[in-house]
């Protein structure tokens, strides 16, 4: 699951205005359990593979989820190709 995960990050596509609505996307985008995707993402944030996804860009009244990797995890994925 992690290299999909990797994956799944480049492609910038999975933003939500709630960290929920996020992982149900992953979730279901990997056909994983919600639970299993949310220790997964915790376990790369650690790692240093995935940037937190939890975000206040500058400037917003709002936080928005967002999965995206850190140039660690970019590296990985694009080996893993």
């Amino acid at each position: 699951m992690r290299n999909a995960l990797l994956k799944l990050a480049l492609t910038g596509d999975i933003r939500e205005d709630e960290a929920v609505d996020g992982l149900r996307r992953v979730a279901t985008a990997l056909g994983e359990p919600l639970d299993v995707v949310e220790r997964e993402i915790a376990a790369m944030v650690r790692e240093g593979l995935l940037h937190d996804p939890i975000r206040i860009p500058p400037g917003a009244v709002k936080c928005h989820w967002r999965l995206e990797p850190t140039p660690a995890g970019a590296k990985l994925a694009a080996s893993a190709r």
